[in-house]
């Protein structure tokens, strides 16, 4: 059975970042020997301090426990009463007064000589002590610290140079920690020595490998290797907290294990009871910015993720509706922190009545922003509400009651900037960066997580190396090789211990699995192969719902990850694809619970994307299409935010390509994408429609300069589809949209903005591809294409609405050339129609 083993923590209060660095050793050491015992830290800010009593009185006495720790530097601290209600106060020869520090080395001195225990560590600072130079009170005060610091050090520790127990000496933090960690693994290594019934106990029931998932905080006692950054994370956190900013950031590359190390590393340490002074960690909120149903924008999300509560220690829904908290969130600093607070005050106030809080403690929450990448690549999330999300976590970490802690693919890093008040929380502690974890700590990952579960490694026959070793050793040359890592140990799991009843884990099963590069894509290949040949081809479909593209500070095209409602793919060959990459066998996609209930899928981990080489085909194959579904995906973000006005949808070459993806995609489209694009492409017809009725209405001059436009558009559609060359279509519109910034028409000089325009369209063979038998073609479409073209602007912009008679002569003539060459009777027919309705109307 596993035990209890407890760690007293005793010092003055002149070294409180020493006692954080003791709790942060003792928690990681602990970690380490779950295996074997329950390893607590005690400090005497773990207990309630009644008002009625002396607060030593609430603290247990040192003698009641395992290992006592002792950390000194300048003071000795406040002499005790001679007696309380509750017990004496003396020195272990009897003297009165002793201080509290004092007390609690003799009261756990005279235990550890009368039955050997507690076991005694003590530590000293050898930094220089500062006293205050202008204050003289204080600086006797501290005078008489250090000299009664002295006289207590010369009882037990020196005597006119005779040393009479044991004690270490430190300098700067990290050897104090270094000491306190080797002094504690002897301890507790000499106290399983002598418990050696408990090293073959399974304390975690089933696999302690997590796949491609991320550790969560259930999963605390399993995870290993990232205690050091953990304990890192939680001080700059409580740092950047005193500072009056209690936000971190932990930036690291995909893969390195950013999500487990906030989720099963620093949460848990943070919900420790009295883990940090004056505050209970009461409630945990998880959330990402893509987790936003359709209709929904950034803050209606969030107001979602604060609310839910799907166990006792999740989510605010004290905090009410969260319709009406979104309201309040995008009001930003304005409102947010006091509405938030106020919940928090009423769990402060019943925590406090039941004896779960302290009367010193409040209630507070720690808010996790996972992928917070996604707030970049999510092109539903404008910059605006960017923006105003930054500013909100700054008001909220500024109010000390909200904890906030943010994940970031470090490739996003540079997006940041965009955001200024997300950099400014990043300066000084503010920022993590998780660095590759190195071979020891891979080993221990390794290890440590097959003994939790009972397992151990096959060793090699032909040199006795344990397959854990050799893994470790693969791994550690590997960049971003943690999500392989915990593929494969998980696969070697289900293969060795689940399928085959072993309790060791095989060189076989290893090399068929393909080893550690090779395990994903092996795994993913049989999952594969084992589906009909129609399921087989669904593949490219079901990676495009769950695969986006992301740009780096170079512009490289990287992949990320989407999020896609399991019930949008049916009952055909994708949803059999995917139900068979989802099963426990396999698990390369992971279905979530969305924000709505409903099951939402998404790929276990990006490594799957960059290991499988088939799927990196595939999406390297679609890219095309994928950038075209972000830019819909863009301008809808765009055009909702704007009040769905008709100017923000799709035009032109976006209207085009939205077409062809529509044509090409339309099962794969979330249903917001399908509409917007179906209404851009109404409103265009109804537009040509519009231009065509229009010749027919009163004001004849108008009706001819938009008969003119349509007629030119109609005419250069007809000669793509004669000619099987692409032509991009350049409507009055189009032309108003280049024309306005145009030098010569500013300075009034239409006839030289004709002519420039006409020039830029001959050059540019990317803008008209094509290729007549006639050189002269293209100048008389362009200039014809130009002349009633602005002509049409013209008349939008309430200038004169009559053609000059250069205009008139250049559009008649192009239009007549056009006639003469074309190789259509009926488009010749057209065209010349179109000259003869300008006839009548020269200019005045």
């Amino acid at each position: 059975m596993v035990g209890r083993l407890r760690v007293f923590i005793s010092s003055p209060g002149d070294v409180r970042d020493a006692r954080e660095v003791a709790a942060q050793t003792v928690e990681a050491v602990a970690h380490d020997y779950l295996r074997h015992f329950v390893v607590e830290p005690y400090m005497w800010e773990s207990e309630a301090l009644l008002a009625s009593g002396h607060f030593q009185d609430a603290i247990e006495p040192p003698s009641q426990f395992d290992i006592v720790t002792l950390i000194l530097w300048s003071r000795l601290g406040t002499p005790l009463p001679l007696k309380t209600e509750v017990r004496s106060y003396a020195g272990i020869d009897g003297r009165a007064p002793v201080t509290g520090t004092e007390w609690e080395f003799e009261d756990a001195l005279r235990s550890a000589r009368d039955r050997g225990l507690p076991d005694l560590l003590v530590y000293r600072s050898r930094r220089p002590a500062q006293v205050d130079s202008w204050d003289a009170v204080r600086r006797t005060a501290e005078l008489d610290q250090m000299s009664a610091l002295d006289r207590f050090w010369a009882r037990h520790f020196a005597d006119q140079g005779a040393y009479l127990g044991a004690y270490r000496q430190f300098e700067r933090l990290e050897e104090f920690a270094a000491d306190l960690e080797r002094d504690l693994r002897r301890l507790l290594d000499r106290r399983v020595a002598a418990s050696s019934d408990v090293a073959t106990e399974r304390r975690w029931p089933g696999s302690p490998f997590r796949g491609l998932e991320a550790f969560d905080c259930e999963h605390a006692p399993i995870f290993f290797g990232r205690d050091a950054e953990a304990g890192r994370a939680v001080g700059q956190l409580i740092v950047n907290a005193e500072r009056g900013h209690a936000f971190l950031l932990v930036c690291g590359a995909s893969g390195s294990g950013k999500s487990s190390l906030v989720r099963a590393g620093l949460a848990p340490r943070l919900a420790l009871p009295r883990r940090v002074f004056g505050k209970s960690f009461v409630r945990r909120i998880m959330f990402r910015p893509s987790e936003m149903l359709d209709g929904e924008d950034l803050f209606d999300a969030l107001a979602r993720a604060l609310v839910a509560s799907p166990h006792a220690d999740a989510g605010l829904p004290e905090l009410g509706r969260p319709e009406r908290l979104a309201g309040v969130l995008r009001e930003g600093a304005q409102h947010a922190p006091a509405f938030i607070e106020a919940a928090l005050d009423a769990l402060t106030e019943a925590g406090r009545k039941s004896g779960r809080l302290l009367a010193h403690e409040e209630a507070t929450v720690l808010l996790i922003v996972d992928q917070l990448e996604e707030l970049y690549a999510d092109r539903r999330i404008t910059a605006d509400h960017r923006t105003a999300f930054a500013a909100l976590v700054a008001a909220l970490v500024g109010r000390a009651r909200v904890w906030v802690v943010a994940t970031l693919r470090a490739d996003f890093w540079h997006r940041v900037s965009e955001t200024p008040a997300l950099i400014a929380l990043c300066e000084g502690h503010g920022r993590l960066d998780l660095l590759a974890p190195g071979l020891a700590q891979i080993s221990q990952m390794i290890r440590l997580g097959a003994e939790a579960a009972g397992l151990s490694y096959e060793a090699a026959p032909e040199d006795g190396v344990a397959l854990g070793d050799r893994i470790a050793e693969e791994a550690a040359r590997a960049p971003g090789a943690l999500p392989l890592l915990s593929y494969l140990l998980e696969q070697l799991y289900e293969a060795d211990a689940v399928q085959a009843g072993r309790s060791v884990l095989t060189y076989e099963t290893y090399e068929r699995l393909g080893r550690l590069s090779g395990s994903i894509a092996t795994r993913a290949e049989a999952v594969l192969r084992d589906q009909s040949a129609e399921t087989r081809d669904a593949l490219p479909s079901l990676l495009f719902r769950l695969v986006d593209l992301a740009r780096d500070a170079d512009g490289a095209a990287g992949l990320v990850a989407r999020r896609a409602p399991l019930d949008t793919f049916g009952e055909g060959p994708a949803r059999r694809l995917a139900d068979a990459f989802l099963a426990a066998g396999a698990r390369l996609l992971v279905a979530d619970t969305g924000p709505d209930g409903a099951p939402v899928l998404r790929v276990a981990h990006e490594a799957l994307l960059r290991e499988w080489g088939r799927a990196r085909e595939l999406i390297q194959g679609n890219e095309r299409m994928m950038a075209t579904r972000r830019m819909a995906e863009e301008r809808h973000g765009r055009w909702a935010d704007l009040g769905r006005r008709d100017d923000a949808l799709l035009r032109n070459a976006d209207l085009a390509d939205g077409r062809r993806l529509l044509a090409e995609r339309r099962s794969e489209l979330g249903p917001a994408i399908v509409s917007y694009i179906v209404q851009s492409d109404r409103r265009e017809k109804v537009r040509r429609r519009g231009l065509v009725a229009a010749a027919c209405g009163a004001t004849a001059l108008v009706a001819v300069l938009v008969v003119g436009g349509a007629e030119a558009g109609y005419f250069i559609d007809n000669f793509a589809q004669m000619s099987k060359t692409e032509v991009l279509v350049l409507d009055s519109s189009r032309f108003t949209d280049w024309v306005v910034g145009n030098d010569a028409f500013k300075a009034g000089d239409y006839n030289g903005a004709v002519t420039q325009y006409a020039k830029a369209l001959g050059e540019a063979q990317q803008t008209v591809q094509i290729q007549p038998r006639n050189p002269q073609w293209r100048a008389n479409l362009a200039f014809t294409q130009v002349s009633l073209g602005f002509a049409y602007l013209r008349r939008n912009t309430g200038s004169d609405l009559a053609l000059s008679r250069t205009e008139f002569a250049a559009a008649n003539a192009s239009l007549a050339a056009a006639a003469a060459l074309s190789p259509r009777p009926q488009l010749a027919a057209d065209i010349d129609a179109t000259r003869k309705q300008l006839a009548p109307y020269l200019p005045r």
